[in-house]
């Protein structure tokens, strides 16, 4: 009984061994097990978040790329357009440069041409009056010396300054007119265009008024002093058929 309590105690002895060799086999292959299973998921999970992290560098890339692009390609596109405005301006410029030269050469030939123009009629004008004061003259000459006919070709004088007042008002009125509406039709023609053209067509009708009137004042003063030189040349010649009078009354016998 005791050597089988012995032989039974030495057995459960030696199967508790063997049992907790066993259970510390299972133990050490489980946490081996849990151990490949921790590194194995713990890599997953780092793969997980490298893989991630990866994608979101990838991501943040390609956007900071896109971001750099279209700063470069706005700024491109800046420059250009900038470029494209500064040549725009200077093609504007120029243009504008040319139309205003083209502007000048034609207001100094209208100009010439009007000038010529005034100096022409004002030349036709004297020439007229020069043929009309030889006329008379040889007229007054030619006849005989009586107070009727001085009065009708002083009449006819009259008629001749009156009519050559009315015609000399209406060419000067229709010249006006001519000329308002040349202004007019340049005014409403460049309306729209910048403040220079705008001051310049109005300096350039200003000089047209103040140039027509200034001539308008010559003709005048130059017709004022052919009448008076008329008017005095008159008078001379009626002084000299005053003076042949008292001269061929005194001559006559008693």
């Amino acid at each position: 009984m005791q050597k089988y309590r012995k032989m039974r105690s030495a057995a459960v002895v030696l199967q508790a061994a063997y049992r907790g060799q066993q259970v510390r086999k299972e133990v050490a292959q489980c946490h081996h097990a849990a151990t490949v299973i921790q590194s194995a998921f713990r890599k997953h999970r780092e793969e997980v978040k490298f893989q991630a992290m990866r994608l979101s560098s990838i991501i943040i890339q390609r956007y900071y790329r896109a971001c750099i692009l279209q700063r470069q390609e706005r700024e491109r596109y800046l420059k250009m357009r900038h470029s494209a405005i500064i040549l725009q301006a200077a093609f504007r410029g120029h243009r504008v440069r040319t139309n205003i030269a083209k502007m000048h050469r034609a207001a100094t030939v209208i100009q010439a041409n009007l000038k010529r123009h005034k100096q022409q009629s004002a030349f036709r004008k004297q020439r007229w009056a020069a043929c009309v004061l030889q006329q008379r003259f040889r007229a007054q000459r030619q006849r005989n010396i009586e107070v009727k006919h001085y009065q009708e070709c002083r009449k006819a004088v009259i008629k001749l300054q009156t009519t050559f007042r009315g015609m000399k008002s209406r060419r000067i009125l229709k010249q006006r007119h001519h000329a308002a509406s040349i202004i007019q039709r340049g005014y409403r023609t460049y309306s729209e265009h910048k403040q220079y053209l705008t001051l310049k067509s109005s300096v350039i009708t200003i000089q047209r008024r103040y140039r027509a009137t200034v001539a308008a004042k010559e003709q005048m003063q130059k017709y004022q002093k052919m009448r008076s030189a008329a008017v005095v040349f008159q008078a001379a010649s009626e002084a000299s058929r005053s003076e042949r009078r008292l001269l061929n009354v005194i001559r006559l016998p008693p």
